[in-house]
């Protein structure tokens, strides 16, 4: 589960328990379609840590274009 870790962004559908079971909390009811499975957000001084620069690759080389 996580708690007090932040925001984080899901597909509703893999959220869906998480929601049902009140251990998330949707912000908004908008959604938007992604276009890929995955996304990566961060801020860019964290883009060159190694653990978050390997996350990034393997999104990459497993078909997330625009990554």
């Amino acid at each position: 589960m996580l708690r007090g870790l932040g925001t984080a962004l899901r597909q509703r559908v893999m959220a869906r328990a998480d929601l049902e079971a009140a251990q998330l909390i949707a912000l908004s009811s908008v959604s938007m379609r992604l276009g890929h499975p995955y996304c990566a957000f961060m801020p860019p001084a964290k883009a060159d840590r190694a653990d978050i620069a390997a996350l990034v690759d393997l999104l990459t080389k497993n078909g997330a274009p625009g990554v």
